[in-house]
């Protein structure tokens, strides 16, 4: 399989949320349908301290242009 198709996330709301609940839950079928596994590589929000159940601490910044910048796709959820 290919190198993997990096993903951003802006927004982490309701909608947001569920979006990378959903690229998790679905990458095998996700993988196998793109031909390369769906990397999510942040989640851009502008609250860095509310409570975000579901998503790594990790993946979460509040500089969406960088994120942008280093992802193959954005989705944008704001």
């Amino acid at each position: 399989m290919a190198d993997s198709i990096k993903v951003a996330v802006l927004g982490a709301g309701t909608v947001g949320s569920q979006v990378v609940r959903l690229l998790a839950e679905q990458s095998g079928d996700l993988a196998l349908r793109v031909g390369a596994p769906l990397e999510v590589i942040g989640v851009a929000v502008r609250d860095l301290n509310r409570p975000r159940p579901g998503i790594a601490a990790e993946l979460l910044t509040t500089d969406a242009h960088a994120l942008v910048a280093a992802a193959d796709i954005v989705i944008e959820v704001m």
